[in-house]
């Protein structure tokens, strides 16, 4: 797919995860989205990253455990003096994309989308191989009858 945006950002990293099968980091979805410095077009600078994702958490009702979990462990939201990662579901950044509305966001959505559709392929033809690898087992224990000589 072209690139949608004139941003600089890159687009998310996708990452294996322990609690998710897949994985986005919601600082890089933030960076990639609201790019820094915003675009003249803007008029006023984006929300801060703590504020923005607060802000989707509580009003899109997005739950722990479910579609996101905080990246470091020994940091909680009240603790931290920073604002901590959080690991995002693909689902969620899906949805976080998508609600921004932009050009980037489209780019974002596309992408997550993309990985998906190439994961399903992958699925497709390495379960296509274990059936067809299975099918070439049985044929070849089958036991084919001797064939005797005609005296």
């Amino acid at each position: 797919m072209a690139n949608l945006s004139n941003s600089l950002a890159k687009l998310p990293r996708i990452y294996a995860s322990d609690h998710f099968q897949y994985a986005v980091s919601a600082k890089e979805l933030y960076q990639f989205l609201l790019p820094l410095p915003p675009s003249p077009t803007l008029k006023q600078a984006p929300m801060p990253y703590g504020r923005w994702i607060d802000h989707r958490v509580m009003y899109y009702g997005f739950e722990a455990g479910y579609d996101f979990v905080l990246l470091e462990e020994k940091a909680s939201l009240k603790e931290s003096r920073h604002s901590p990662d959080f690991s995002l579901s693909l689902n969620m950044a899906k949805e976080l994309a998508r609600l921004e509305r932009t050009a980037q966001g489209r780019e974002a959505r596309y992408h997550f989308i993309n990985f998906e559709q190439e994961l399903t392929k992958q699925d497709l033809r390495k379960t296509y191989g274990e059936k067809l690898d299975k099918k070439v087992k049985q044929l070849n224990q089958l036991v084919l009858p001797e064939k005797h000589p005609i005296h």
